[in-house]
């Protein structure tokens, strides 16, 4: 009798053991990690909001990289109503709110935070059941993307990602990225991962539209299965070309090197005489970089690649109709010849001699009066 018991006993306490541990996990389950506990939104079980956080499952303890450069996105999701959510960074509340239905996404900016450095950061989401989640995790704040790649069937490597075409980053400036090499008719974007791959949840860096103008300087930031806009480079304008990002002023400048630079118009001493356009001295350490000392009157000018016509070759263009001569550092519209035909305009107040810097990597141009 007492051995029956004790086996009785002995049952009862494996059920009861069994029991405890599976509203352990109940628990860990409703009150722990976000989406790092592996949750799908067709999962048929009763859980707690879970999240990712910049495309990535979070998980109590984890160390994600954010870009400064745009919002932080936070996904919410829940088999019930969602309630609400907060953000906090180092113990400051940078975002809060009310949430609604079983979907939601919130943006964070990060405009505020340093980049380069590390944060304590944590996201608290309830649901109308009562369900609650919270996961502390590390926020590596990202000043600028450290690694820019070309892909596409215009570049070398073509769609093949592990062939990606690798930008530089300039040695004094963690901003600026250039790539030079040939291009052919096709159509390119650009990765922000070292490794590329097709993979959901991180940044990539697109035009505005499809086949947006290359001498357009805009670009926009997307997450990876958001809207695939692609630069094109048109049949017949394949060659070498030079592409450069600065992601501080968030700019891009796509255009073909040129081997010569001359400036002419009624503001220089030759007039709008092309065959005696005068030449820029070509930097001899950096191919892109141009310079040139020269008397200016009253008048207007623009900058030509070559000087046998009018209708053909590159043509550095004002980036608007009669604009101001770039004594702080200005833009230029370089492209074929054709209209617009926008000028730089000298006023008879700031004739004189002025030395100019034509930088074709930054698209930057400097007139300063010696």
């Amino acid at each position: 009798m007492k051995k029956n018991m004790r086996k009785i006993l002995s049952a009862k306490k494996s059920w009861w053991l069994a029991l405890l541990a599976a509203s352990s996990l109940m628990l860990l389950v409703s009150c722990g990690g976000g989406s790092g506990l592996g949750y799908k939104e067709t999962d048929p079980v009763d859980r707690a909001p879970y999240f990712s956080v910049a495309g990535s499952a979070v998980e109590n303890g984890s160390s994600l990289d954010a870009s400064k450069l745009k919002p932080m996105n936070i996904e919410f999701f829940d088999d019930k109503s969602l309630k609400s959510y907060y953000v906090s960074v180092d113990n400051a509340v940078v975002a809060e709110g009310e949430l609604s239905g079983d979907h939601a996404v919130v943006e964070v900016p990060l405009d505020d935070f340093a980049g380069g450095q590390t944060y304590s950061a944590k996201v608290v989401a309830t649901d109308s059941a009562g369900g609650s989640t919270i996961a502390h995790f590390t926020l590596n704040v990202k000043a600028y993307y450290e690694q820019l790649s070309l892909v596409g069937s215009a570049t070398p490597g073509g769609w093949d990602t592990n062939m990606a075409s690798a930008m530089t980053a300039d040695e004094n400036n963690p901003a600026i990225f250039t790539w030079s090499g040939p291009l052919t008719a096709g159509e390119f974007k650009i990765s922000t991962q070292q490794m590329v791959t097709w993979d959901a949840g991180y940044d990539w860096i697109h035009p505005l539209s499809q086949g947006q103008s290359l001498t357009s300087m805009d670009y926009e930031i997307v997450v990876s299965g958001g809207m695939d806009n692609k630069w094109v480079i048109p049949e017949g304008e394949a060659g070498d070309y030079r592409i450069t990002i600065n992601q501080k002023d968030k700019t891009i400048f796509i255009g073909k090197p040129l081997a010569a630079i001359y400036i002419v118009g009624s503001a220089t001493p030759i007039g709008w005489n092309l065959g005696n356009a005068i030449a820029f001295e070509r930097d001899a350490s950096d191919p892109a970089v141009f310079s040139l000392t020269v008397a200016l009157a009253a008048g207007e000018f623009k900058f030509a690649s070559q000087t046998a016509s009018w209708e053909i070759g590159d043509w550095l263009y004002a980036p608007g109709a009669n604009a101001s001569l770039p004594t702080a550092s200005g833009t230029f519209d370089l492209r074929v010849a054709g209209a617009p035909d926008n000028k730089w305009m000298v006023s008879t107040a700031e004739a004189g001699t002025y030395q100019f810097t034509i930088d074709l990597d930054a698209g930057s141009i400097v007139a300063v009066k010696q």
